[in-house]
């Protein structure tokens, strides 16, 4: 869907332009004309203004990512406006050397309310796509992008936009709009503005390329100064690294900083230019005919259509159910939630949460109302409380979980064992391993039938992670049909329903990317391990659950002897820490000052040029990850909770980690 009336954006699909927090490793195609120049005023200077670009918002939902609401959506909406209209509250904590050069865009988005079809809209439309796996089509579900901006809200790596370029018609093309992901960005204003932004024609203030804090540059805007851009989720307000003495606007809204604030007199004549302009595909939505025909100002009085969706998350003693009140139509102004049979018996929050403590349907009653008159619709809940846990493992109640099979380690243990079904299986070895002579393998044996050798690990309880991580280090060697050979990651929640103990991933030997060809293969050095790391978010709703590990070996009809197998370094939980490997020198980093309860500066070992690193909350949850670091970065805690944290940094093969405390 390439136009010569665009620069798509979108990941590993150059070029590219992403959320506020949300790098992409591939680089813009550069376009092959030059770039629009600067009107001679801004839409607000014109007069008139503002202009407004009738909007849609498509929210896909599914068994395993769930919907934002409606007034959600409008509050993000009006926040946005006030980002782009340079109305929000934060502006006098702009930096000094752009307080006065601060710009309104001049644009507002507005939700529509006739579609189309002519027929009645809130402007946010909802798509159930139940079970459906993966990520939705949601450009089918697209509007008439000549009359609408149509912004998608579904699940996916990243958000993304296209950004306008001049001296082609105008297209209606249907990938013309914003991309949003739930589980990235959460709907947060200030990433909307960051893409609508994007959608009026700005570039990134470091330059046609998505991956900030490498090199020095350019937007094409006179008044943002030249700038590698700040890494993701950092606010370092002094950074001034590619003119000697000038700073750096990271409080402008097309860097990827945490302190987007603003958009500057500079950026807002050229959103002037490109809006103004018949030729681009901007121009026809603000026209007098296409206001009319969208319902922007004179809206229709639409039928307010209610309905309630709920996910589970089952806990041995209860199940806690977390529902959302969904519209169509209008948007509901006051809303009440009856939950007999539950705890609490009553809410008024759009998602609203709520215990059952016994197996058995119950029903939720949500009744929603718009200036008065109110509409009342009932939801059915099926609970399955289950009080016994059927893998007699301990509970682990700390995360992250990790297991280096060191210190005289056996099986089996209170959170670990091995299934015997008199074949050899999962065993401690003690004469090969990573960085150390211990480890967990699998000894070679002439197989005469499938084996199946399972290594059970819980139980765990991932309903307070993001994104549950199993990451491991593995030694092996490819042989003759290694292709059937595999390697499984099994599931299984024990005190609900939701997940069956079915393969969640499945790595065949010849996949692993191993190394090794030698027969009789025992590993001797580090190198021929390899790391393998799945993640699966949709664990989060479940607890306690447990892990299997399943080796698989083919029976062949002729004499047939597989290899050994070995797995180390086990880490189960939200980011992966490394172990068993050096460190540098504890005085080799800096954290100043330490404590803190504003901002710390982090300055990497003598020599280091490049390093990544990582921030780790007390439960071990990564809060912070940058994965190409140049020199010292200064980082804005004035959001963190009170605590200790765990600081990273790796350079090749080498970590050091530091405490930090946050007052």
């Amino acid at each position: 869907m390439h136009h010569a009336s665009f620069l798509r954006i979108a990941r590993c699909i150059p070029p590219i332009a992403f959320a506020l927090n949300a790098q992409a490793q591939c680089s813009t195609v550069m376009p092959d004309r030059p770039y629009l120049p600067l009107g001679p005023q801004s839409i607000a200077e014109r007069g008139g203004g503002p202009v407004i670009i009738p909007t849609l918002v498509h929210v896909h939902y599914s068994d395993i990512f769930y919907p934002i609401t409606p007034d959600r959506i409008a509050n993000a909406i009006d926040q946005c406006n006030a980002f782009i209209r340079a109305q929000n509250d934060d502006l006098d904590q702009v930096h000094p050397a752009f307080a006065d050069l601060v710009g309104d865009l001049g644009v507002e988005l507005r939700l529509a309310t006739i579609d189309a079809n002519g027929q009645c809209t809130s402007g946010i439309l909802y798509y159930d796509h139940g079970a459906e796996p993966g990520i939705p089509d949601v450009w089918s579900q697209a509007q008439n992008t000549a009359s609408y901006l149509n912004i998608h809200v579904s699940v996916g790596p990243s958000s993304w936009t296209i950004v306008p370029f001049p001296g082609a018609p105008v297209s209606g093309d249907p990938g013309d709009g914003i991309f949003f992901t739930t589980y990235d960005a959460q709907f947060r204003p200030e990433v909307l503005a960051h893409e609508v932004g994007h959608w009026l024609g700005l570039y990134h203030t470091f330059g046609q390329t998505n991956t900030s804090g490498v090199d020095c540059g350019d937007d094409w805007i006179a008044d943002t100064p030249i700038t590698k851009g700040s890494l993701p989720e950092s606010c370092d307000t002094s950074l001034s690294e590619c003119t000697a003495g000038v700073i750096e606007n990271v409080d402008n809204h097309m860097d990827y900083s945490l302190c987007g604030k603003m958009f500057t007199q500079g950026q807002a004549q050229h959103v002037g230019a490109v809006v103004m302009d018949p030729t681009i595909a901007r121009y026809p939505l603000h026209q007098p005919a296409n206001l009319a025909s969208t319902g922007v100002f004179l809206p229709p009085a639409c039928d307010m259509s209610t309905w309630a969706w709920h996910r589970l998350f089952p806990n041995c003693d209860s199940s806690r159910v977390q529902l959302f009140a969904l519209a169509s139509g209008r948007i509901p102004d006051s809303l009440q939630w009856s939950f007999p049979g539950g705890s609490p018996a009553t809410s008024t929050s759009t998602v609203a949460d709520v215990f059952y403590f016994n197996t058995g349907t119950y029903t939720a009653q949500l009744t929603s109302c718009i200036d008065g008159s109110c509409t009342t619709v009932d939801h059915s809940i099926s609970v399955v409380v289950n009080n016994s846990m059927s893998n007699g493992l301990q509970p682990i109640t700390s995360l992250p979980f990790t297991e280096d099979f060191e210190n005289g380690f056996s099986l089996p243990q209170p959170h670990m064992f091995a299934v015997n079904d008199g074949t050899p299986t999962w065993q401690p070895c003690g004469f090969a391993g990573y960085a150390s002579a211990n480890s967990l393998y699998v000894p070679a044996e002439a197989v005469t039938q499938n084996d199946t050798c399972d290594l059970v690990l819980g139980n765990f309880e991932f309903s307070g992670l993001t994104t549950p991580t199993l990451s491991f280090k593995i030694a092996a060697t490819q042989y003759d049909f290694a292709w059937w050979h595999t390697l499984e990651i099994r599931f299984r929640q024990l005190c609900g329903t939701n997940f069956s103990p079915g393969a969640w991933q499945i790595w065949q030997l010849n996949e692993m990317n191993v190394p090794n060809s030698t027969s009789g293969f025992t590993p001797t050095t580090d190198a021929e391990w390899v790391t393998l790391s799945t993640a699966f978010p949709v664990w989060n709703t479940a607890g306690p659950a447990e892990l299997t590990l399943r080796l698989r070996r083919p029976w062949m009809p002729f004499s047939f002897t597989p290899e050994g197998f070995w797995l180390d370094d086990l880490y189960i939980g939200e980011a992966m820490i490394p172990t068993g490997i050096p460190e540098f020198p504890d005085e080799g980093s800096l954290l100043a000052p330490n404590p803190t309860s504003g901002s710390v500066k982090i300055t990497p070992p003598p020599g280091t040029d490049n390093y990544e690193l990582l921030v780790h909350d007390p439960t071990g949850r990564e809060v912070l990850h940058h994965s190409a670091v140049t020199g010292s970065l200064a980082l804005d805690l004035s959001s963190w909770a009170k605590g200790m944290y765990l600081v990273g940094l790796r350079a090749g093969a080498h970590w050091q980690r530091s405490k930090l405390i946050v007052e």
